[in-house]
């Protein structure tokens, strides 16, 4: 029942469910029952921010967990009571040592115990967590030790859903010790894993983990880091590195195609959208010579633009985080709806600052049309709406976007045989003013395709 109370975030009714379990554990002295009524009731007090509460419930469950036998029930108390001492740790800075202590004391005795029961998932576990708990505390060495153990253990048992966090885990503490290969080997054995494990389950892992918490970060943590790498090779003779460069761009590219397709799944519950990818050729090869294909990667630090043309890939790389161009296109959106003035003027203009303005050395006249394929954010705003200083976007070239470029085939559309819909309304309808030239868009699309249009109907 407290588990109940506490997943309504019913927490005060919660901590009364324990502590009546607490004093029945006492009464019969079942110390099991205790202990993991203890630390569920310290988790529940975190919630409700009573961290000194908290940290006495794990306390006593500490002692009560010391008399135990082992069974695989005490391993895993151990390690949801050494993950709870874990979250304690930013909360109360002044027991930081107490803590830590308890820490590796719960995660070590959860190691040994499980090893003598043979209980290989659940070492894997303890192992992992306490590489999390080194690598929170800037020993690398140890965290990288520890998670080694753990990717050991785990690969006795059947477990995708714990091998990739631990090789995420590896790929996030070789890149801090500056070993990039390394760490993109590690990263893509978890996007792979990650890939393993979707096709496994007939319902969408994101029941299992939190898409954006624990699956979205592998792949951009992957694309920064080979993006890292191509910036590090373009500063170098590109004679010797064109190979290499191009390689790590594409490569960066195909992480983020699968990520899209990954971020479709979870959206929708459904495995049955990578029955709508398209068949895989290079982009380059198949788009339109009039065409650049534009692909923005929303980066921590800065923003990486992906261009794709009929002659090859470029990248170019803005300073600016994600959470600035977050700031300015929610602005830029909140102006952009009350259409009766200019104020969305200033952010249009800066968007297309740091959007197309380092790509115009590419804007020959021979490019007509631009094909978006926005990430995050940039899919809630009409990118043809951009501004820079005299005409909008659409103004100049012709504005696509696409969810992915392996999710649609980015051919062109043979005009021998196209059948259009189209509708419009010149009226006032509940409140919204009167599209006046929709009846011209509509006449020219009648006259170049030959559709009978919709109008105010």
């Amino acid at each position: 029942m407290g588990n109940l109370y506490t997943f309504q975030e019913q927490y005060e009714n919660a901590l009364e469910t324990y502590a009546a379990s607490i004093r029945l554990a006492s009464k019969t002295r079942d110390n099991a029952l205790a202990a993991r009524a203890l630390t569920n009731a310290a988790l529940v007090s975190i919630q409700m921010q009573q961290n000194r509460q908290a940290l006495g419930f794990l306390d006593r469950a500490w002692e009560d967990i010391k008399h135990l036998h082992t069974t695989k029930d005490t391993v895993h108390s151990l390690i949801s009571m050494g993950r709870a001492y874990a979250q304690l740790l930013p909360l109360l800075p002044g027991r930081q040592n107490h803590l830590v202590r308890r820490v590796i004391a719960s995660f070590r005795d959860a190691i040994s115990r499980a090893e003598t029961i043979d209980a290989l998932r659940a070492a894997s576990y303890a192992w992992g967590y306490l590489g999390q708990l080194y690598e929170a505390q800037q020993q690398y060495r140890d965290a990288l030790q520890s998670t080694r153990m753990a990717l050991l253990q785990v690969q006795h048992v059947h477990a995708p859903e714990s091998l990739y966090r631990w090789q995420w885990q590896m790929g996030r503490l070789l890149t801090r010790m500056g070993r990039p290969n390394q760490a993109i080997k590690a990263y893509e054995d978890a996007v792979e894993t990650l890939e393993s494990f979707r096709y496994e389950t007939t319902a969408s892992y994101s029941q299992t983990v939190d898409f954006q918490q624990a699956v979205a970060p592998v792949y951009f943590q992957l694309v920064d880091l080979l993006l890292e790498r191509a910036n590090v090779l373009e500063q170098q003779p590109r004679a010797d590195t064109d190979s290499q460069y191009e390689h790590y761009l594409y490569q960066a590219r195909t992480i983020m195609e699968q990520f899209k397709v990954v971020e479709l799944q979870d959206y929708f519950q459904d495995e049955c959208i990578q029955a709508l990818q398209a068949k895989e050729k290079p982009l380059e090869a198949i788009i339109d010579p009039n065409t650049m294909v534009i692909y923005p990667i929303l980066l921590p630090d800065r923003t990486e633009l992906l261009v794709s043309l009929s002659t090859g890939l470029h990248r170019f790389s803005v300073p600016v985080s994600s959470a600035a161009l977050t700031k300015q296109v929610n602005q830029f959106r909140k102006h952009l709806e009350h259409r009766t003035t200019h104020r969305y003027l200033p952010y249009a203009e800066q968007l297309y600052t740091w959007l197309i303005r380092p790509l115009e050395p590419l804007l020959t006249p021979s490019i007509e049309t631009l094909v978006f394929v926005p990430d995050g954010i940039l899919r809630t705003i009409p990118l043809g709406a951009l501004h820079d200083g005299n005409a909008f976007l659409v103004e100049k070239h012709a504005v696509a976007m696409l969810l992915g470029t392996t999710l649609n085939d980015p051919r062109a559309l043979s005009e021998d045989d196209v059948r259009v819909l189209a509708a419009g309304l010149t009226e006032a309808v509940e409140g919204f003013s009167p599209l006046i030239y929709a009846s011209k868009e509509l006449e020219f699309l009648e006259k170049t395709y030959g559709s009978k249009p919709l109008l105010n109907e």
